[in-house]
């Protein structure tokens, strides 16, 4: 199984440091955990998911 989490590092790092910031929590180390989070939840429960519904249409299309 491939886990890709930098897209959604790349994604989610932003609007939580901004957040961060927002409600004046300047930790890193809680912007690292919750970009870590929000990315794993977002491959698993979105982008995954996603994916293999993919995957699935294209093999319903070969064998048509």
């Amino acid at each position: 199984m491939k886990t890709d989490l930098s897209y959604g590092t790349y994604i989610w790092h932003g609007p939580i440091i901004n957040l961060l910031l927002v409600l004046g929590l300047r930790s890193i180390p809680a912007a690292i955990a919750l970009t870590v989070a929000a990315a794993g939840a977002s491959w698993f429960l979105v982008e995954r998911p996603v994916l293999q519904l993919k995957r699935q249409s294209l093999k319903t299309a070969k064998s048509s």
